[in-house]
């Protein structure tokens, strides 16, 4: 038996099959009116969103390298993430 979290509790695994059909009704409703708020949003606050994610990913890949490289310079860790968000690969 897998150990409960004690805020999200048991895995998927262990949620009752009518409890999943409660939590996927929770999703469809959430994504629904997160659908309604973006269509309700100026074209311009959609594009200051998505400046803001593009901005905080960037933000996390930088420190994420940081961490697993931290002999890298500063240069070398902007010159990655430019690679990385420009090709979408992150290998040698």
């Amino acid at each position: 038996m897998s150990e409960q979290h004690p805020e999200i509790g048991t895995g998927p695994a262990e949620t009752p099959v009518a409890d999943r059909g409660r939590q996927l009704a929770h999703v469809r409703t959430a994504e629904k009116f997160q659908e309604d708020l973006i269509r309700r949003m100026t074209p311009g606050r959609r594009l200051q969103i998505a400046q803001e994610l593009y901005d905080t990913a960037w933000q996390i890949k930088e420190a994420g390298l940081r961490r697993q490289y931290p002999d890298w310079s500063d240069d070398v860790i902007c010159a990655k993430c430019r690679r990385i968000f420009l090709t979408g690969y992150a290998g040698a």
